[in-house]
């Protein structure tokens, strides 16, 4: 019998074959969570770094601030909310880390469909799909293992 909410709402663990395992996961998340913080710290330190890496070396301030503010301030949030989540919901975290990689990945791929491939995207583009696509398969496994109040079950 859960003592808590948050304990009711923590899935079984995870123990079929197919399934990661709990370290597995919580240290997929973590490291997830800490690699956005990373690059929100270097990208707050040298935001010119993402145009510099496609061949444009003048950048003026303005850019350098929005640089600034999408990359460090952006990727800082999801980061801190991905740790904040890693111990009280897994779940919630493994989302937060597998939805927006896996968005990158399928408009950087758009992106070379269109407009033509460089190798950076493929520097950029395969961890951000191996990072999403491990995070969902660890939401999906905890997921699918959760059981559901009578409140959060479809109507029938």
């Amino acid at each position: 019998m859960p003592h808590s909410p948050d304990e009711a709402a923590q899935p079984a663990p995870l123990s079929s074959p197919r399934a990661p395992s709990d370290r597995f996961a919580r240290g997929l998340v973590l490291v997830t969570g800490v690699t956005w913080l990373v690059f929100a710290a270097w990208l707050t330190i040298d935001p010119a770094a993402v145009p510099r890496a496609f061949g444009v070396e003048e950048v003026p301030p303005g850019l350098r601030t929005e640089l600034r503010a999408f990359y460090g301030g952006v990727e800082a949030g999801l980061g801190l909310t991905i740790l904040m989540l890693w111990r009280r919901d897994l779940r919630a975290a493994a989302l937060l880390g597998a939805l927006p990689l896996l968005g990158s990945a399928v408009m950087r791929a758009a992106g070379c469909l269109l407009e033509g491939f460089v190798p950076i995207h493929a520097i950029l583009g395969v961890p951000e799909l191996l990072g999403g696509g491990l995070n969902a398969w660890v939401w999906w496994a905890l997921e699918s293992r959760t059981p559901r109040s009578p409140v959060h079950s479809a109507p029938e």
